[in-house]
């Protein structure tokens, strides 16, 4: 598979927000959000492992490097591998070049033997060349069931768990990104989007999306007779 230098996201990925460092709720993961952003300084090799229950962040954290990456002209690549399941372990040739390569989903892994080997013998080839490695899943790696050596190799960089947000961390963060938008919401709607619908704060910003195009198409203020009509909840 051909990789260009200047993508960032392969052809057919699904990305429900534009993911930055700008739009992630830090909460709890500052010294997270600032190793991340200061990747960029480091010359040589390294290698950073995120993991976080669905919903945390993890994936927002790595389309971010993306984007910082893209904004500094740096190369990069995201690859999550739940959306890449009929691709061959040619989908890691080319990325040894990258200045940032980003996989996520690595409990994709598992049934994957093939994909294991290829990540093993990247992870050999930046350690070589330089580059930055983020890896995100759901589980520390001491939790994959994947080759030994590989695992050996994930867990000696940097681990990082991303901490999930709390209820009131949530709220905050709609309503923030509700005021930056100029929308009409009130904390009564935000709870009942909290109480109705998933609780992943990805989720919850899709829905926030979904509710603005909305309320303007439609010209309504967003009630929670019209939020549970927009959102079938």
């Amino acid at each position: 598979m051909h990789l260009s230098g200047t993508q960032l996201i392969l052809p057919g990925i699904t990305r429900r927000v534009h993911a930055t460092f700008a739009n992630f709720v830090i909460a709890d993961n500052a010294a997270l959000v600032q190793h991340l952003q200061h990747l960029s300084e480091q010359p040589m090799f390294s290698a950073t492992y995120l993991w976080g229950q669905l919903g945390a962040g993890v994936s927002h954290l790595l389309e971010a490097c993306c984007a910082l990456a893209s904004d500094m002209q740096q190369s990069a690549m995201y690859l999550p591998l739940s959306q890449l399941t009929s691709a061959s372990a040619a989908l890691f040739d080319g990325l040894a070049d990258r200045d940032w390569v980003c996989i996520d989903d690595l409990s994709c892994l598992e049934a994957e033997p093939a994909w294991q080997e290829a990540l093993f013998h990247q992870f050999n080839r930046m350690q070589q060349q330089g580059g930055r490695l983020i890896v995100g899943a759901t589980c520390s790696p001491k939790g994959l069931a994947i080759l030994p050596d590989l695992q050996s190799r994930l867990a000696s960089g940097l681990v990082w768990q991303v901490k999930t947000l709390s209820d009131a961390d949530k709220i905050a963060a709609l309503l923030q990104t509700a005021q930056a938008k100029h929308m009409q919401l009130s904390e009564t709607v935000v709870h009942y989007l909290l109480q109705r619908h998933s609780r992943s704060m990805s989720d919850l910003l899709v829905a926030l999306e979904t509710l603005d195009s909305a309320a303007l198409r439609y010209k309504r203020k967003l009630t929670i007779p019209f939020v549970k009509q927009i959102l079938v909840i």
